[in-house]
């Protein structure tokens, strides 16, 4: 249970910092708990379980209720972009999550606008 509510906290972070604009770093949210950079990153790593305390103030903080918090499903996206326990790159997550939001049409223009922004790095 502590390595999958650590997922769901990055992710919860990484979602956060795509709708503000600004990411949230483990330091960031660590202020914001009150709890050291080291502490949050024990528990996103599923090393030590939160506490009560912790999982209310993460609710608060990612406005959620604590039962979302604690349900600890993540999303398919999550699952197929995710090698071993590790998370391959949180825009990942993200640009997967709004794939799948998206018609057929969207699809092929996003990649389309990034095969021309970045061409040199596409191999057709």
């Amino acid at each position: 249970m502590s390595k999958k509510l650590g997922l769901k906290i990055k992710q919860l972070r990484s979602e956060y910092g795509f709708k503000t604009g600004n990411k949230i770093t483990q330091k960031d949210l660590a202020d914001k708990l009150s709890i050291s950079r080291s502490y949050l990153g024990d528990i996103e790593s599923g090393r030590t379980p939160a506490s009560d305390e912790i999982i209310h103030k993460l609710a608060k903080i990612f406005e959620i209720d604590e039962s979302e918090l604690l349900n600890l499903k993540y999303s398919d996206a999550d699952d197929n972009i995710s090698e071993g326990n590790n998370f391959m790159d949180d825009d990942l997550v993200i640009i997967e999550r709004a794939r799948k939001k998206m018609s057929e049409k969207d699809k092929e223009k996003m990649m389309n606008m990034l095969k021309a922004a970045f061409d040199e790095y596409f191999d057709d």
